[in-house]
């Protein structure tokens, strides 16, 4: 029976392209079918939107190289060990990403300790295997983050390599393609995560330590900028009000602040209010991309013509 259903509902979404996740689930619930034990493997652009809802939803959500606390340690400890050479004027920076190659030139003479921080961390292999962990759209990417590698997605974006570097503030204006170090309120707390301007970003100059410029590969970094989080992911489930003849004991309100409105979410059958609750409020908070987007090996090596 459940395979007849699944089959139906491919068919359905086959020929429609105006069909959403939210229309489909308005007709399961007007004909009062239980979907709960049933996954949809499917992957249907959103019509007013550039969000596709996922199909094999737990698929690539967590790092292919899972690494444990003791090894993160350790190659913190190869990374804070690592001796590389001065950084050379011929010399880029190669990103090989899920997504694609993207190259950095390096600003050597504006931010001499960040770019001979950041060689470090390349060639000593700190950022292989790390990932995209924030993605705003029309604004930047943000990844270098040690903890991306881990088995926890809750905790991306708060990991160092160890240490800190001295902010290096400049009169570089962080327009679209700029690669800039991220950090937190205490300026001197850069350490290993970047962020690349997708936008031209005025309001962060000299608030943030502009090291570098996309020389080649912004294709992909505009790719990367407009995959689908776990907020967009989230936003497609909700409702602007509870549908008409329904249980509103089987129904949470949560406020989202950054579109400044109540949104509607259906509690899954056998889910605790509560906890569900507090789950839908993470994802609506979270820029994380849906799917891991990997950088799988970051090196500086010399320019070559």
């Amino acid at each position: 029976m459940k395979f007849v259903l699944l089959f139906s509902l491919y068919l359905v979404f086959c020929k429609s392209d105006s069909l959403t996740f939210q229309s489909l689930n308005k007709f399961l619930d007007a004909r009062k079918i239980d979907t709960s034990n049933i996954k949809i493997d499917l992957y249907k652009k959103n019509e007013n939107s550039s969000i596709y809802i996922p199909k094999n939803p737990d698929k690539d959500r967590i790092s292919d190289f899972i690494v444990s606390e003791k090894e993160i340690t350790r190659i913190k400890k190869k990374s804070r060990d690592y001796k590389t050479s001065p950084l050379r004027d011929d010399e880029l920076v190669i990103l090989n990403t899920s997504k694609g190659t993207i190259k950095i030139k390096l600003y050597n003479d504006i931010a001499p300790n960040h770019c001979y921080n950041f060689k470090k961390l390349c060639n000593s292999g700190f950022y292989d295997h790390t990932s995209f962990h924030r993605v705003v759209r029309n604004f930047m990417i943000q990844g270098g983050d040690i903890l991306t590698r881990d088995k926890d997605r809750d905790n991306d974006g708060t990991g160092s390599p160890g240490w800190n570097i001295d902010n290096e503030f400049n009169k570089i204006n962080h327009k679209r393609g700029i690669v800039s170090m991220a950090r937190s309120s205490d300026i001197n707390s850069a350490g290993s995560q970047f962020f690349i301007c997708t936008n031209d970003s005025y309001f962060l100059d000299e608030k943030y330590t502009v090291f570098g410029e996309v020389v080649d590969g912004m294709d992909i970094v505009d790719a990367i900028s407009k995959v689908p989080t776990d907020r967009d992911l989230r936003l497609q489930t909700s409702n602007v009000k509870i549908p008409d003849n329904e249980d509103v004991n089987n129904w949470i309100k949560v406020t989202d602040y950054d579109m400044k409105k109540d949104l509607f979410y259906k509690i899954p059958i056998g889910e605790n209010a509560s906890s569900f609750r507090n789950l839908v409020v993470k994802d609506l908070r979270s820029k994380n991309p849906y799917r891991r987007i990997e950088i799988k090996k970051a090196r500086v090596y010399v320019q070559k013509n």
